[in-house]
């Protein structure tokens, strides 16, 4: 071609066809545009063809399962990969079944058209719903899985702990559990308080076994040691006018002394009474034994306020002041002093039963502090264990020697409620 051509923008599909005289028939459409002379645009010199074969065009149009992709002119079809549709008007396609989307190229007025079908969006969709809900499924079952791997050994602790508790009803205390390193720091602290409780409750209700025996011994022996009171004031008030009689008065007073002690212990034993019954109490068993003493005993009462009112337990004293006479005035030179202190300390009753006699010897002393059972001090274990009985943990003994001389008991027992009531009212 001679001289300079110029080739104008109008690009026209001349046809499409189907060579079939081969062995390997080829799909065609060919694109021509018109040539014109440079220096006069007015003289056509031809046009030029170029010609597409349509197997090698669908690999490039090819998009997938359920999608296509059309070349479109003009509002035909001239570019598929399925070829019934070459030639075909842009309307055929049936866009209530497919979405589409389109791309024109400005320069060539080509548009590249892609069909998607609805159909296989829908399918696409529903494949990742069952695809997602099986993933979750699987989360939640390894989930599952690994709770039950995390929390087994847990609830195997937990049953090994309700069978033990199961056991505990039926009065099996001496069953422990194990306490296992693998097991949780809750559990194993569940583990050893059980134990604890268990060895706990096995050995209060040996307490009460035990206290349960002694209270019946105690039954038993009052039953077999029981004298008809009235039998024994009547032969007192007797001896006591033959006394008068014969003008001694010494030995009346001293059964008098006798008659009211006994019938003071005999009535109501281990009741409460009040601190100034507790006193005039001992004041007569003061008289009898400083006669069987042979030397006077000097006794002083220290009450504080009102607590003569307050209410004790009857006999709880007369064991220190028994000691006190026995042990430190018995072959102690010089007067015999006994004072009996009543205070408040807090929530309790402060009493001191304090001697000017010896001194206890320190392993004596320390044994008695250390709760101990002494022997000849029964009367002082028979005190602990009547504590015990009334007051539980609450009451207190101390024992302690004083300078120069003498000794002294401490007592601490709970006040009652109505002397707590009067106490806060004033």
């Amino acid at each position: 071609m001679d001289g300079k051509v110029k080739i104008p923008d109008e690009t026209k599909l001349l046809s499409y066809d189907v060579d079939k005289d081969t062995d390997n028939p080829e799909r065609m459409f060919h694109i021509g545009r018109k040539v014109v002379n440079y220096w006069d645009i007015s003289e056509d010199l031809g046009y030029v063809i170029l010609s597409v074969n349509l197997d090698e065009l669908e690999s490039v149009l090819s998009a997938g399962k359920g999608s296509r992709v059309y070349l479109v002119k003009d509002g035909v079809i001239v570019g598929a990969e399925d070829t019934k549709m070459l030639g075909r008007q842009e309307k055929a396609l049936d866009s209530a079944k497919v979405n589409q989307k389109a791309i024109k190229n400005a320069r060539s007025g080509w548009s590249i058209l892609l069909c998607q079908s609805i159909r296989e969006y829908q399918k696409a969709i529903e494949e990742q719903v069952i695809f997602w809900i099986m993933v979750a499924l699987a989360v939640l079952l390894i989930f599952v899985l690994l709770i039950y791997r995390v929390t087994k050994p847990v609830m195997i602790s937990v049953n090994d702990i309700v069978d033990a508790m199961k056991n505990l009803e039926k009065d099996n205390f001496r069953e422990k559990l194990e306490v296992k390193e693998k097991d949780s720091t809750e559990i194993q602290e569940i583990s050893e308080g059980f134990n604890e409780m268990s060895e706990r409750i096995h050995n209060l209700i040996g307490q009460v076994k035990e206290s349960a025996m002694e209270q019946k011994n105690a039954e038993i022996s009052a039953l077999e040691a029981q004298i008809d009171p009235h039998f024994l004031y009547n032969i007192l008030d007797t001896i006591n006018w033959k006394a008068i009689e014969n003008e001694q008065y010494e030995i009346s007073e001293m059964l008098v002394a006798l008659a009211d002690i006994l019938r003071y212990a005999i009535n109501d034993a281990g009741e409460f009474t009040t601190i100034d019954a507790e006193k005039g109490w001992l004041e007569k068993y003061i008289l009898l034994q400083q006669e069987k003493l042979g030397e006077e005993i000097e006794l002083e009462f220290k009450i504080q306020d009102s607590y003569g009112k307050c209410k004790i337990h009857k006999m709880l004293l007369q064991p220190f002041v028994e000691n006190a006479i026995k042990y430190s005035f018995r072959g102690y030179e010089g007067a015999h002093r006994l004072t009996i202190e009543v205070s408040k300390a807090e929530e309790q009753m402060h009493i001191i039963i304090a001697n000017n006699g010896r001194h206890i010897e320190e392993d004596q002393l320390k044994d008695l502090n250390m709760g101990k059972e002494i022997k000849n001090h029964f009367g002082i274990s028979n005190v602990r264990k009547r504590l015990k009985l009334y007051y539980g943990e609450d009451a207190v003994i101390y024992f302690e020697n004083v300078s120069p001389s003498g000794v002294k008991v401490h007592l601490f027992v709970p006040l009652q409620e109505e002397q707590k009531d009067e106490d806060s009212s004033y």
